[in-house]
């Protein structure tokens, strides 16, 4: 294992730089502390995630994003997108509820629905086309 090269830079203009060189696999670790930001790098031969942090916004940039954690609650006051440009799936181990206070859409080019013993459709007026 080769040695690290380590960098600290203090600016009073530019702020604060902290780099971890690993030469020999190939990766930098950056750490930008500007009067705007805080932005965080991780870069490889090959792929480079990215942490940015403003008072009003945090952005994360990466190939693969996990998170774990025992509850995970995310709230918006306004609204919230989910997005994927290939598969997108919803799993859970016991009751799943997806609930609206006004309209909910559903929309696709075919729908499956099934159940290993009930399905239950209620409202005060149901039409099938």
């Amino acid at each position: 294992m080769g040695a690290l090269f380590c960098r600290i830079e203090l600016n009073k203009k530019d702020g604060v730089v902290i780099t971890v060189d690993n030469q020999s696999g190939k990766i930098v670790h950056k750490i930008e502390i500007n009067k705007d930001s805080i932005t965080t790098t991780s870069k490889g031969s090959s792929d480079t995630s990215k942490i940015e942090q403003k008072p009003e916004s945090v952005y994360i940039d990466c190939k693969k994003f996990k998170l774990t954690a025992e509850t995970i609650e995310c709230k918006a006051s306004k609204s919230t997108l989910m997005k994927s440009d290939s598969s997108c799936d919803i799993e859970s181990g016991k009751t799943t509820s997806i609930k609206s206070g006004q309209k909910m859409n559903i929309g696709s080019g075919s729908v499956n629905v099934s159940a290993n013993t009930n399905v239950n459709i209620s409202g005060s007026m149901i039409k099938l086309q």
